[in-house]
């Protein structure tokens, strides 16, 4: 038998996967993880059936784009909103969002956006699929503190100030240009 098993967790509705070896734990199916020699009472378990949209034990949690409301999700705000299985069916349509190096979590499109082709792909590729609000600068330099804020609140709060960001050098641009946006 292989060092890897699965094991499901009910808060998240997710397997991970500890090393019985070396005692490792990941919410990612290892590559050498074999499937066929898991046994979890009478059911096999491959990548298949076990979305990764679980929390970790370090609070990382993977996030996705609502296609309706423009927000970033998690796997849980889909289901609450549209029930257990429209919500993952939706989760599994939903873009896949990672963070940036400041914690802004976007999209592949919007790293390709803000960093252009080359760089955007490379740093999406490089960005993790999992991300806690709470590693970074939970303080803007505007003053504002978003320390006790939820995780959600933290995303959406970040991914505004880009927004703002980028429309305040789409104007700036416009205005010396003066052609027309």
């Amino acid at each position: 038998m292989g060092d890897w098993t699965a094991h499901w967790d009910d808060s998240s509705q997710a397997y991970y996967y500890e090393n019985v070896v070396t005692g490792e734990t990941t919410w990612d199916q290892p590559t050498d993880y074999d499937a066929e020699e898991q046994d979890d009472g009478g059911s096999y378990h491959s990548a298949a059936q076990s979305p990764t949209h679980g929390e970790s034990s370090f609070g990382a949690v993977e996030w996705r784009l609502h296609p309706e409301h423009d927000t970033a999700c998690l796997f849980a705000d889909f289901v609450a909103e549209y029930g257990e299985a429209d919500g993952s069916s939706y989760w599994d349509d939903a873009l896949p969002m990672r963070p940036t190096t400041d914690g802004t979590v976007l999209t592949q499109q919007e790293f390709f956006d803000d960093f252009g082709d080359a760089a955007g792909l490379a740093a999406w590729e490089a960005a993790p699929t999992t991300f806690d609000p709470d590693t970074v600068n939970n303080v803007d330099p505007d003053g504002s503190d978003m320390s006790a804020a939820s995780a959600q609140e933290k995303v959406q709060y970040w991914r505004h100030k880009r927004e703002q960001a980028h429309q305040a050098r789409t104007m700036l641009c416009c205005v010396s240009n003066q052609t027309a946006c």
